[in-house]
């Protein structure tokens, strides 16, 4: 019945192409309106769909069955109100609105009816001028000047609004019944607020996750919430009482909300929240006024904090938030506890919170590190008692100096590249300890120090020229704060064709007029944007004519970038710490890179970027991504694109997947030359509630040459490796490599005989055909038996191949590769296919 039923169907399908075709009429236009809708989805965005309805009445209204819109910054309000009142189903899933410095007259005209409609999320970014924060309370924060009055939205489930610092007042009444997420950014509050109470359970029964980041104008914020999970608060300008009171809260963050060097009084805050799981406190703090009620039971004593460590001994985490505490008392009466603390997890980065009371924390410091050799990241920070804030350090026979091992014990770090040192006063205690960290991180690359915010910016300078006595001159960052006004301004370079600047972190200005004339390659490495950084302006057409390569790496400052370009080819992107939004308009852009620049574990909201490159061949996209902040346009000449790593094993939540399943989706249809892929593994899988991830990964896109690269860490790679080519039988080249990121001359090299990692074990037996699969090359291989199992079954699965190259691991030695090639396994293999190849060191000429 079926078959009768498919043949039926395409005989008619051919029917009606024939009659098409022999008409003349639009073939496409025959096409059901689900495809059709996948077509308009493609074309950039909802104003671009719109103006399809001009084709033909076949067209006129398939742009109203989207299921999302999304508006560019040319849309105004009153366009956007009138595609919502035209929007054909009884309720719209994602609204994304990208406003240009929009007025809250030209907000109010839409809002209200995306209140009515939307029943999913919405995403609100105002694009506006960088202004200081405090500029806002003159002119704007006047009585009687014009606000935005936020809509009751009803049936929402999710609230994203950064709206450049406009003035808001919270509505007085209605429910957000269905409203689970809700972020606030840049945003200042308009007359009384009592946001806390419309955030509250009785107008909020749903409310899980709550962000509010850069605002004015919340003194007083009083939430009562039984829903809430999550409570994000950052730079909260002005808040001087915090009432909590969430019973399911599970994670709390309050990030320099107090900690107003104007405000004469201390703030006050009460906290009750018995299910607490995660606290970050980096603010002002006095246990006087700050209460914490029954949380105190949960972190009892430092047994409680000793087992939790225990469970996760064995794990690898990416960041561990640890905090220490010192009373601020004379200590020769108490025990020295830390040689409790005898083991740390696996971590990347370490986040160590430390409440000093003017104690030396070095000992402590130096026990916690040589835990965690293995760290690549420290972020410090000391919590200052608001009543010892003038006590630079404790009394001359005070023990906590002691035991004195961590000045003369040999302490090696080779992995710790960056370290952020937060609230520095540049105590005798802190110079000592930032001196040992240079000698114990022999690679390290970037440190930033942020003074204290009482540190006068003369006793600042006198510190820097301290520090630079211990400091190698080529690591230090100053800090943003720290030497205020001592910025390098860059000149016009109007003759230059070339530059390369790696400049150690010093701030620099870019210029603000000028024509680069004849500049056609700008390299910026390292390099600390001063505010308010102009750099899309400058490297954009009209000052930059021929510019054809842009590459941007480890910067911080540069929050917003914007560039609209005619020339450029080649954009690189790394390491852009603390950017929100990224435009790009580049009509013969052939390649772009971005890397680890809005993938920041601190920020809470979606990285915004919009871009425009119909030209564009290669990208590399190895960072967070979500289609419905994160907008491709027309990309159809793509050729090779380079993803996200993917974890094969662990939580089904892990983020980075995510990322990476959500852009292989968004080009799942296309016919790509090049795929590069990377796979990731955690050191170790035993004893872990971490489930097989790599069947989340259900589709791929075709593919002639796939890159595959795996960060084993000693595990078995068959099933993976198995998983991905199931997904791409056509290819026709296959590059693996293995480990390329490990340093470690001891790396294990194979995990232990009750790893799961070699399964699911169909790998072994399960029939795979690779028919077009001609040639593999396999680098950094170390003659495991994982991976001599995996060449094995190479073989077996493609027929064709016809050229396989083996290049060994630098560690391996010649008869190390000789004992390998010599196993039972190659020995049954066609040999002659096999090329294997030995590192060759390059040796420096005489």
């Amino acid at each position: 019945m079926e078959d009768g039923d498919g043949e039926k169907g395409a005989a008619k399908r051919t029917k009606l192409s024939a009659a098409a075709a022999a008409a003349g009429e639009d073939r496409l236009s025959a096409l059901p309106d689900d495809l059709l809708v996948q077509v308009l989805l493609r074309i950039g965005g909802t104003t671009a769909a719109a103006r399809t309805s001009v084709l033909s009445r076949r067209w006129r209204s398939l742009w109203c069955l989207l299921p999302e819109l999304d508006f560019v910054p040319e849309a105004d309000g009153g366009s956007i109100r009138a595609a919502l009142a035209a929007y054909e189903p009884p309720s719209l899933r994602h609204l994304l609105v990208a406003a240009q410095d929009a007025a809250p007259h030209g907000m109010a005209e839409w809002l209200p009816v995306a209140a009515r409609r939307l029943a999913g999320d919405l995403l609100l970014f105002n694009m506006a001028p960088k202004r200081d924060a405090k500029d806002d309370d003159d002119e704007e924060g006047k009585d009687g000047s014009p606000f935005l009055e936020l809509p009751c939205f009803g049936s929402a489930t999710k609230l994203s609004l950064d709206l450049g610092f406009l003035p808001l007042a919270v509505p007085v009444s209605g429910v957000f019944a269905r409203l689970t997420d809700l972020s606030l950014d840049s945003v200042r509050f308009h007359g009384p607020c009592e946001f806390g109470d419309a955030a509250s359970s009785r107008r909020f029964p749903s409310l899980k996750n709550l962000n509010i980041r850069n605002t004015q104008g919340l003194s007083n914020f009083i939430i009562h919430s039984d829903s809430l999970l999550q409570l994000d608060l950052r730079s909260v300008r002005g808040l001087k009482q915090l009432n909590v009171v969430a019973p399911a809260l599970q994670v709390l963050s309050v990030f320099f909300c107090f900690a107003d060097t104007q405000a004469r009084s201390q703030p006050v805050a009460d906290i009750a929240a018995p299910q607490l799981e995660t606290l970050q406190w980096e603010d002002a703090f006095d246990p006087s006024s700050v209460e914490f009620g029954e949380m105190a039971k949960d972190f009892k004593n430092n047994r409680d904090c000793l087992r939790l460590l225990k469970r996760f001994r064995r794990d690898a985490i990416s960041r561990l938030t640890l905090t220490l505490a010192f009373l601020p008392k004379d200590l020769r009466y108490f025990e020295y506890l830390m040689e409790n603390m005898t083991m740390l997890p696996d971590i990347v980065s370490l986040n160590l919170n430390v409440l000093a009371n003017a104690h030396a924390i070095g000992p402590s410091l130096f026990h916690v590190l040589r835990m965690c050799t293995s760290v690549r990241r420290l972020k410090l920070v000391t919590h200052i008692s608001l009543d010892l804030e003038a006590q630079a350090v404790c009394s001359s026979d005070c023990v906590c100096d002691l035991p004195p091992n961590w000045k003369t014990e040999e302490l090696l770090l080779k992995f710790l590249h960056e370290v952020e040192i937060n609230n520095f006063r540049g105590t005798g205690h802190e110079i000592a300890l930032v001196k040992r960290l240079f000698s114990w991180a022999v690679v390290l690359k970037d440190m930033t120090i942020n003074f204290y915010h009482s540190v006068p910016e003369s006793t600042a300078k006198e510190l820097i020229e301290r520090l630079l006595n211990v400091v190698p001159k080529t690591k230090r960052d100053e800090g943003e704060g720290a030497a205020a006004g001592e910025v390098l301004e860059l000149p016009c370079f109007a003759s230059a064709a070339n530059l390369a600047l790696d400049l150690g972190f010093i701030a620099v200005a870019m210029p603000r007029s000028g024509v680069f004339s004849r500049l056609t390659l700008l390299s910026l490495d390292n390099v600390r944007f001063h505010r308010p950084c102009d750099l899309g302006d400058a490297v954009s057409s009209p000052r930059s004519p021929f510019l054809k390569r842009l590459t941007i790496q480890n910067a911080h400052g540069l929050s917003n970038l914007s560039i609209h370009s005619e020339s450029l080819l080649q954009i690189r992107l790394g390491g852009l710490k603390g950017l929100k939004q990224l435009n790009v308009v580049a009509p013969a852009l052939g390649a772009l890179y971005v890397i680890s620049c809005f993938s920041d574990p601190l920020a809470m909201s979606q990285p915004v970027a919009d871009i425009s490159a119909p030209q564009l061949e290669t990208l590399h996209w190895e960072d967070a991504f979500d289609p419905s902040s994160v907008r491709f346009g027309n990309m159809a000449n793509v050729k090779c694109l380079g993803t996200h790593f993917y974890l094969a094993f662990g939580q089904e939540d892990f983020g980075h997947n995510g990322d990476c399943l959500r852009l292989l989706q968004r080009f799942q249809f296309d016919a790509l030359d090049r795929l590069s892929l990377t796979l990731a593994y955690m050191s170790e899988l035993n004893d872990l509630e971490n489930e097989y991830l790599m069947e989340e990964m259900t589709m791929l896109p075709d593919i002639m040459f796939l890159g595959l690269t795996v960060l084993a860490s000693g595990h078995a790679i068959g099933p993976s490796v198995f998983h991905v080519l199931r997904m791409s039988t056509s290819i026709r080249r296959l590059e693996l490599a293995t480990d390329i990121y490990s340093s470690n001359p001891q790396a294990r090299a194979a995990c232990s005989s009750s790893c799961t990692c070699d399964l699911p074990p169909n790998w072994k037996t399960e029939e795979l055909k690779l028919a077009f699969l001609h040639e593999v090359e396999i680098n950094n291989f170390r003659g495991t038996e994982h991976q001599i199992a995996l060449v094995k079954q190479l073989f077996g699965w493609a027929a064709m191949l016809k050229d396989m190259t083996i290049n060994f691991c630098h560690s391996i030695t010649e008869s190390m590769a000789r004992k390998a090639r010599n196993t039972h396994e190659f020995l049954h293999l066609p040999t002659n296919d096999i090329r294997f190849c030995m590192f060759q060191r390059t040796n420096a000429p005489h």
